[in-house]
């Protein structure tokens, strides 16, 4: 954003000139234009977007970011990325390309709301595999780059927006009781679990037609010549009321019901940024980046309160209400130093170290199970001890990760031919701790009663306990597991060109340990003296190769690949995890690593600057494919199995990045589409004992189905229009689609059983989403936004088909079904 001028007098002498060279970087990568310069240069298949196309699609983090990109979708319930039909497990995540944790217990990967758009320069995914990335992934690394400064000039920015949830403002909406004991999204307090029981309240709180706020502030600026300085800070607050069913099935049977599951949601988001580089010599640099975000998520369930609600087993002449109120705060801290040395004219040195320390807790959920009797009355719930109870749940991670490349170029001569060799290595050490303790308040008196829903406090106090109506128990359920996960590996590859045919070859060897050396998980008693330490040792293979013709406007790429999925720690671990709304979720200490081979075929052509247009047919095979599904016995709780010995995908993608009209000084009119067509597919495992294959896959009729989490059809698109002149005017709608994807595959009861006893899949109804944004230039630098999100507001459903066994009919009913509402925000930014 600079235009410097240099007057030079030419003087009378007679003197010969040298030739001058000006040479320009796209370091700074936020248009379209400069990450298109780099999508045609890169090696692997690699897909950015940049700041510039984040403001004008309105995405206020980085996971509706990446939701833009062809062959990517946002799982709306869970928040997952999903790249070309494979989620959480299949995925990597890495910040400056060092790896970063989960925030998770149920995730492999952060949630990618943490991060908010004005800390992200730009985010791009490498869907093909080159040897010098970490080796678990299938579908592809999603790298965040923050932002830093640029420019001789110092700069400043400041931003402000305020809007509502159209649900939010639909009367009264309710904060949890914690919300007592936090300030500005951090939340403190002193008391134990056990001692929260009898000197903490269970009543929620309430706010009345609370309204979102976001503030953001940056500052960037040089100390010389040579070191640049980069901070930015943003603080935010919003609300979402969700309303609608939730049902669970087991076995075909009807086990709870709930026709007014209502969710109130308040999210608090404040992040810290900030990044110092200095570059010395002839292109060396050396980085310091350091990021903090604090999360805190406030969430209240309510089900039942319509007098209707159904729990198996529970009171038959009563109906049932539930409340769950759970704060989760999440602390992340990332110290990265990063650095690119020129050893010489052909050798460099690109190296990286980083310590992540993240905290996520759970300090103080509360669930209260009522029963609502025929005469009106009210009563505490009898099916199961812990019906009243708070629980808390932490969990540290600590992580220590490094990575090294040490290039040496031959032929630099000559530009038409070129051999860069490399060799390096990436070492990663991550330990976590995880706690969750248990107390709860038993009935004693079944005949004890209440007289609201909303004053469970009358009945839990210590009133009540000395009366002996209800009585603490004696010692709360402890549950602890520790987990590491040591990877060790060493590369060696070769970029090379040869006139228009270029690429990468290399050979990775990577060892990956996984080990558990203490948990005490309630109900399950096995010894496990031999799981607890596993490794695996992989020799990986990439190639990437690339024809450029046309003066380099198109090319045709072509990648194959091995990579490895590593069983996550909550997919080990047999901890259970229950949630608000859904089936718990539990681990399976028997997972194995899945290998994939990964084929691409990409055609790109790029029209213009900042255009492009592309198709890519792509294969992978999967072996032991890993899926969530339904654990056998009674309980009945979803897990993680190796389903099938193969799973395959297959996949065409085409894209468009074009501008239909351009006339400079009157309008600009731009487009933004890709459509992801997918072909997947697993033969479920049957029993064979005598092969030491105990557990049965199939049910039903079903022998074959699809991956968990993968959509059939994907497709993004926008258009903006611009009036493309000074004081700019920009309109841009945006949309998506997803369609139907298997949120949990189904199962069998037990083996022997997979023909009468067994549940279907649970299926995520496709649906579609359209934004809106409006922005003016109102005089130099100071900007107004208006967006409208999510205006079309559908309903997000999951489904499930129900079979009657002895009719032979089905159905298929609504497990959970809920609408977001519309979000307007508005927002003044300027920039000085």
């Amino acid at each position: 954003d600079e235009t410097t001028t240099h007057n030079d007098a030419l003087g009378a002498d007679a003197a010969a000139l040298k030739e001058v060279i000006i040479q320009g970087t796209s370091e700074v990568k936020q248009s379209v234009a400069a990450l298109l310069v780099e999508q045609k240069k890169a090696v692997v298949v690699k897909e950015s977007i940049g700041v510039e196309q984040i403001k004008k699609l309105a995405v206020s983090d980085a996971a509706g970011a990446t939701a833009k990109i062809a062959g990517v979708t946002k799982n709306e319930s869970s928040g997952d990325i999903y790249v070309r039909g494979l989620g959480d497990r299949y995925l990597s995540t890495t910040l400056n390309g060092l790896t970063i944790p989960s925030d998770d217990i149920e995730k492999k990967n952060i949630g990618l709301k943490l991060f908010p758009t004005n800390i992200i320069q730009n985010i791009g995914i490498s869907k093909t595999y080159s040897s010098e990335k970490y080796a678990d992934q299938a579908s592809g690394n999603v790298d965040i780059t923050p932002k830093e400064h640029t420019g001789s000039k110092a700069k400043y920015s400041i931003s402000v927006s305020s809007g509502a949830n159209s649900n939010a403002l639909n009367g009264e909406f309710k904060r949890t009781l914690n919300q007592d004991n936090t300030t500005l999204g951090f939340f403190n307090s002193d008391l134990t679990t056990r001692e929260a029981l009898t000197r903490e309240g269970y009543n929620t709180t309430t706010e009345n037609k609370p309204v979102n706020f976001s503030f953001a502030g940056s500052a960037g600026g040089k100390i010389g010549d040579n070191i640049s300085l980069f901070g930015a800070v943003s603080h935010s607050v919003s609300h979402q009321d969700q309303i609608g069913d939730f049902r669970q099935f087991e076995d075909n049977n009807l086990r709870e019901e709930f026709n007014d599951l209502t969710t109130f949601k308040t999210k608090v988001v404040t992040s810290a940024l900030f990044n110092a580089a200095a570059k010395y010599g002839n292109g060396q640099k050396i980085k310091l980046t350091g990021l903090f975000i604090n999360n805190l998520s406030d969430e209240v369930n309510e089900f039942g309160r319509d007098g209707n609600g159904f729990i198996f087993e529970e009171e038959d002449n009563a109906n049932q209400f539930v409340r769950d109120q759970n704060t989760k705060q999440t602390r992340l801290g990332v110290v990265q130093l990063t650095g690119k040395n020129k050893l010489t004219d052909y050798d460099k040195l690109d190296w990286g170290i980083g310590l992540n320390i993240l905290e996520a807790d759970e300090p103080n959920r509360v669930r209260n199970e009522l029963n609502i009797f025929e005469d009106g009355s009210i009563g505490f719930g009898t099916l199961q001890p812990i019906s009243q109870r708070k629980t808390s749940q932490e969990i540290t991670d600590e992580e220590f990760n490094a990575r090294l490349k040490y290039s040496h170029e031959f032929l630099a001569e000559n530009d038409d031919k070129s051999i860069t060799l490399n060799a390096g290595g990436n070492y990663r050490f991550k330990q976590r701790q995880f706690i969750s303790i248990l107390q709860s308040l038993v009935l004693q008196n079944d005949e004890f009663r209440i007289s609201s829903l909303d004053n469970v406090e009358e009945g839990l106090n210590i009133g009540s306990i000395i009366s002996g109506d209800f009585e603490i128990t004696e010692a709360p359920q402890l549950e602890f597991y520790n987990a590491e996960l040591i990877t060790y590996a060493g590369f060696v590859n070769a970029d090379f060109k040869f006139s228009n045919i270029s690429g990468n070859i290399g050979l990775r060897y990577e060892k990956d340990e996984i080990n558990l050396p203490a948990f005490d998980v309630f109900n399950f008693d096995q010894t496990l003296d031999d799981f607890l330490f596993t490794d695996y040792e992989n020799f990986l293979p990439s190639l990437n190769l690339k024809y450029a013709f046309n003066e380099d406007k198109m090319a045709i790429r072509f990648a194959g690949s091995k990579t490895i999925t590593l069983p996550e720690f909550k997919e080990l671990a047999p901890f259970v995890y229950t949630p608000a709304s859904g089936r718990s979720v539990q681990g399976n200490t028997e997972l194995e690593a899945s290998e994939n081979y990964n084929f691409d075929l990409k055609y790109e052509f790029f029209p213009r600057s900042g255009e492009l247009i592309s198709g890519s047919l792509f294969h992978k095979i999967i072996k032991d494919p890993i899926n969530k599904t339904f654990q056998r016995g009674a309980a009945n709780n979803l897990s993680y199995f190796n389903t099938a010995d193969e799973a395959t995908v297959t996949g065409l993608e085409i894209e468009a990045k074009l501008d239909i009209i351009d006339i400079e000084n009157i309008a600009k009119v731009s487009t933004l589409f890709n459509v992801t067509r997918l072909w997947h597919n697993q033969e479920l495992k049957a029993a064979d004992p005598e092969n030491g294959q105990f557990d049965e896959f199939r049910f039903g009729d079903t022998t074959e189905i699809g991956l968990e989490g993968a959509s059939d059809w994907i497709i993004n698109g926008a258009l903006t229009y611009s009036n493309n002149r000074e004081n700019e005017f920009s309109a841009t709608i945006s949309g998506n689609y997803s369609s139907d994807k298997i949120n949990a595959l189904g199962g069998p009861n037990g083996p022997g059983t997979f023909e009468t006893i067994f549940s279907n899949e649970i299926i995520e109804e496709g649906f579609v989403t359209l934004d809106l944004v409006l922005s003016k230039e109102l005089i130099k630098n100071l900007t107004l936004r208006v967006t409208a999100l999510n205006i079309l507001n559908p309903e997000i459903k999951r489904t499930q088909i129900i079979d009657d066994i002895t009719t032979g009919e089905s159905e298929k009913a609504t497990v959970l079904s809920y609408k977001k509402g519309n979000t307007y925000n508005v927002n003044l930014s300027y920039n000085f």
